[in-house]
């Protein structure tokens, strides 16, 4: 599955992801770098991809529900480590199918550390 980081995420962590093995791509290397959330959400649909955040709006905001997407990977505490995100994302995708995160929210890291 691929994976694109919100700009609320370190880049770091998408170079991370790539260097595992995971189709992953920060915002800021896409054409999309400093749209709002429902034009990201629509880039992450049209690429297959989903969206690493912890950018409350994409868990609280009808855009998100009125949406068809391809999943959603949230953390709330932005002290989370990268290491925590990379390694929960990494487990995470390494048991779910694309089926199962289909228009789902996935917390992380909780119980995927």
């Amino acid at each position: 599955m691929r994976v694109l980081t919100d700009e609320h995420v370190s880049p770091v962590v998408a170079n991370t992801l790539q260097s595992e093995g995971i189709d992953a791509v920060t915002l800021y290397d896409t054409p999309i770098s400093g749209k709002d959330d429902p034009a990201v959400l629509e880039f992450a649909n049209e690429h297959e991809a989903m969206i690493l955040t912890n950018d409350l709006d994409f868990i609280t905001q009808q855009f998100v529900d009125d949406a068809d997407h391809w999943g959603i990977l949230f953390y709330e505490d932005q002290r989370t480590s990268r290491s925590d995100i990379v390694r929960s994302v990494h487990n995470a995708l390494s048991i779910l199918r694309p089926e199962d995160t289909r228009n789902e929210i996935i917390h992380i890291p909780d119980g995927w550390l």
